[in-house]
């Protein structure tokens, strides 16, 4: 994988689930009722250094819906694989707010440790859509993080989203503008932008229900939701649409 170059047995591991964040589009809110719950420092130490005797796995890759949450979990995580001698790589995603939070010091320990690529969520260039989907960052503080990331020498990487609810037109050429500036890093990877899929019981969804969305009444309906042939997202006329798509192309250019 990309995050773990000259590493070979990679692994995906799970110590954590749920977060308490509110971002309008996520399943997270309902599905866990924004409840964090995550193993303990020494259970998630004890599980890699198994899996290392095991399996001699030299990176993995924390698929977790915050890891970052609680700041003692993670620096005594960091400290355990560095007092342990764990020679491991690992990474996971974080939140812009969150790395702008934590401390220099704590920051310099997640990297002593092995991580040296982090992905971030920033989903629209937008205030207005960041707003709207609150995700409690603005377009400063995605610039702001991403400078104290080159600072610290990270491989960055960033999720981005279109079509969005009362999204417009300047909202998706702000989101192009974020994406062609961090771009201009080398060691920035851009992950989409995906189009927007309303899921069902978060609190856009139910925006999108008042502005016309019918979603699929199946389960299969689900799986074979696509923007191009099945997505119906009724607050787009058919130009708008193209527009979309052609914008999800072009940056894959920036």
């Amino acid at each position: 994988r990309g995050y773990f170059p000259g590493r070979k047995k990679i692994l995906d591991l799970n110590t954590d689930r749920g977060c308490p964040y509110q971002c309008g589009f996520c399943y997270n809110i309902k599905f866990n009722n924004r409840r964090w719950r995550a193993m303990s420092a020494e259970r998630v130490l004890a599980a890699i250094e198994q899996l290392r005797k095991k399996y001699n796995i030299d990176a993995i890759n924390f698929v977790s819906d915050n890891f970052f949450v609680d700041k003692n979990r993670v620096y005594d995580i960091c400290k355990g694989i560095i007092d342990r001698k764990i020679n491991i790589a690992w990474h996971t995603d974080i939140r812009v707010d969150t790395f702008l939070e934590y401390e220099d010091e704590l920051i310099q320990l997640i990297k002593k440790s092995g991580c040296n690529a982090l992905t971030f969520g920033i989903e629209s260039g937008s205030n207005r859509i960041l707003d709207l989907i609150k995700k409690d960052i603005r377009v400063g503080d995605v610039l702001k993080a991403h400078k104290r990331a080159k600072d610290f020498n990270f491989v960055t990487y960033y999720h981005f989203m279109l079509g969005f609810p009362e999204e417009t037109p300047k909202d998706v050429r702000d989101t192009m503008k974020l994406i062609k500036a961090l771009r201009e890093d080398k060691n920035t990877t851009i992950y989409g932008p995906s189009i927007y899929v309303p899921y069902p019981q978060t609190p856009l969804y139910y925006r999108c229900l008042e502005m016309g969305f019918k979603a699929p009444d199946t389960l299969e309906g689900w799986t074979n939701y696509d923007w191009g042939k099945t997505s119906k997202l009724p607050w787009f006329n058919k130009g708008f649409r193209n527009y979309l798509s052609e914008a999800a192309n072009a940056s894959i250019g920036y």
